[in-house]
């Protein structure tokens, strides 16, 4: 499925998260306050500690 969200209006953003994280087993949106849309460049460590929990769970 490609979703392009650059055609979605702003305030639609959160929902189609969600419906991005649904489609991978496990997946899930986290939200980092204050980062806008480069959380890995902003706070890389808590970008990494939430990407190194999901990959962590993945069988």
């Amino acid at each position: 499925m490609r979703v392009d969200l650059a055609a979605l209006p702003v305030r639609s953003l959160p929902t189609a998260d969600g419906r991005l994280a649904s489609l991978v087993p496990g997946g899930r949106t986290v939200a980092v306050p204050g980062t806008a849309h480069l959380p890995d460049l902003a706070v890389p460590a808590r970008f990494d500690a939430e990407l190194s929990a999901f990959l962590e769970q993945l069988p």
